[in-house]
C-alpha cells in the first residue's frame, strides 16, 4: 500500500507520470495522485526534496476536524511540501501542517485502522491517513509530550520501523510504525529510536515530544536510518539517538555528536550510517 493506490502485483512497473510541456508530471491513479515540477527535485518513482509545494489528491483520507471533533472523509485535495518514503509507506506534509500517510503505518493511530487491516486489504493500506494529533502534554519526552495541533509540521522523516516529525517550532516528534517489531524499547526491538521513553505500543504509535539534551533546541533538519535518527540545530549542533555508534542504546535519549569542520547545516542518513553537511 506504500504506492498510495490500489493494485495488483506489475502496476507499479507498467504505469507511467504523464508531463506537459511545461514540466508538470502527474504520477499515480485510484489513490494519492502527485503532481510536482520536474525542476523541484523529483526522481525515480516521486520522491521529492521538502520545501517543494506539490498538489495531491487525498480523496478519502481520513481528516479530523479539531475544532468540530468530528471525522470527515471529504478531503479532495492539499498542497504538499515535504514527502518522505520507508521500508512499507508513504508520508506527506501538507501545507495545513497535517502529516499524512499511507502503506503500512500505524503512526497516529487513525480510527479503525489496525496492522490486521492494512495486511488484510491492499486498498485499505493504500488509503491516505491523516496522523492524529493530541494537546500538549508535559513536553519531558516522555509519554505526555504528544504532538501539538498549534504546533504545524513541516518535514516528516520515515526509518526501517519508525517516523519522525520536525515542526515548524524546531522540536522534533517521533512514533512507531507498527511493523516488524516496536521501535522504542519494548520487545522484540530495543534499538530505542523514538529517543523517549514510552510505557506501551499504544503510547509508541502516538506522535511524542523528544526532549533529553534536545529540550530547548531549534531542530532545523532531520535524517533517520534503518534504526537511529540525526538532527542537526540552529545553533549549527549535531545530536543522534537510537542504534550505533553516534546513538544512546542506554536509555535512547539523544546525545551531542561532535564532528569536525565547523557548523552542520544539514543530515543524511542511510542504513547504518550517518552524514551531515556543512
Amino acid at each position: 500500500g506504500q504506492l498510495g493506490r490500489a493494485g495488483v502485483m506489475g502496476v507499479a512497473y507498467t504505469d507511467k507520470c504523464i508531463c506537459d510541456s511545461g514540466g508538470e508530471c502527474g504520477c499515480g491513479v485510484n489513490g494519492a495522485t502527485v503532481h510536482v515540477p520536474v525542476g523541484g527535485g523529483c526522481y525515480g518513482g516521486g520522491a521529492c526534496r521538502s520545501g517543494v509545494a506539490t498538489e495531491v489528491s487525498l480523496d478519502g483520507a481520513e481528516y479530523e476536524n479539531k475544532n468540530a471533533g468530528s471525522t470527515s472523509t471529504a478531503v479532495t485535495a492539499a498542497v504538499a511540501i515535504a514527502i518522505a518514503a520507508g521500508r512499507y509507506s508513504t508520508a506527506v506534509v501538507l501545507e495545513s501542517g497535517e502529516v499524512v500517510t499511507w502503506g503500512l503505518n500505524l503512526c497516529g493511530g487513525a480510527r479503525g485502522v489496525t496492522a490486521t487491516t492494512l495486511l488484510g486489504d491492499s486498498s485499505a493500506a493504500a488509503q491516505p491517513r491523516v496522523v492524529r494529533r493530541a494537546h500538549h502534554g508535559g513536553g519531558d519526552g516522555n509519554d505526555g509530550g504528544l504532538l501539538a495541533a498549534r504546533d504545524k509540521a513541516k518535514v516528516v522523516a520515515i526509518g526501517y520501523v519508525h517516523m519522525a516529525i520536525l515542526t515548524a517550532s524546531g522540536d522534533i516528534y517521533t512514533c512507531d510504525t507498527g511493523f516488524d517489531g516496536y521501535a522504542s524499547a519494548l520487545t522484540p526491538n530495543r534499538d530505542r529510536q523514538l529517543g523517549r521513553h514510552v510505557s506501551s505500543s499504544e503510547a509508541a504509535l502516538l506522535p511524542g515530544l523528544v526532549g533529553g539534551a534536545l529540550l530547548g533546541k531549534v531542530v532545523t533538519a532531520v535524517a533517520t536510518g534503518r534504526c537511529h535518527v540525526a538532527v542537526a540545530t540552529e545553533e549549527g549542533e549535531m545530536y543522534s539517538f537510537g542504534c550505533g555508534e553516534l546513538g544512546s542504546p542506554g536509555d535512547g535519549s539523544p546525545r551531542r555528536v561532535t564532528v569536525p569542520g565547523g557548523r552542520v547545516v544539514s543530515v543524511a542518513a542511510g542504513g547504518k550510517f550517518t552524514l551531515r553537511g556543512r
